[in-house]
């Protein structure tokens, strides 16, 4: 085995691994997103006085963020993919292939608490009153 190839599967594998972390905790977001728009809708409809409710408008924007990140983690992945088998002749079998698993896993490995606290971070914005204001106002004041 040549030692490009090695080198081509482990920084695939890691780029890889980075990427699918990165879509994965974005999909997860969406979702959460998603929940906060449905949920505060529910409570519109059952209480036409209610607050303390998150603006659509800024879900809305928080699922357009989310939505195009995710897309472009896929389409990143499927590019990688295509790039590294038609100029490298990389294919994910043999030792190529557990090198790739072994880049890929310890980059998901690596990246699990970002996106956990990423995660965290999407879920209280699209369910907690008034913290993506505060949390906005806090990152003008600091720049």
């Amino acid at each position: 085995m040549r030692i490009e190839l090695i080198l081509i599967a482990l920084a695939w594998g890691v780029i890889a691994g980075v990427l699918a972390t990165l879509g994965a905790a974005s999909l997860a977001s969406l979702c959460s997103c998603l929940h906060g728009l449905v949920m505060g809708r529910w409570k519109r409809l059952a209480d036409k006085t209610a607050t303390g409710l998150i603006r659509p408008a800024l879900l809305l924007r928080l699922i357009g963020q989310t939505a195009l990140l995710a897309l472009l983690c896929v389409f990143l992945i499927r590019f990688g993919h295509n790039y590294a088998h038609r100029e490298f002749g990389f294919f994910y079998e043999g030792t190529s292939g557990i090198l790739f698993a072994v880049g890929a896993g310890a980059a998901v490995i690596g990246r699990l608490r970002s996106a956990r606290d990423r995660l965290a971070r999407y879920w209280r914005m699209s369910h907690e009153f008034d913290y993506a204001e505060k949390r906005k106002r806090t990152r003008m004041l600091r720049s």
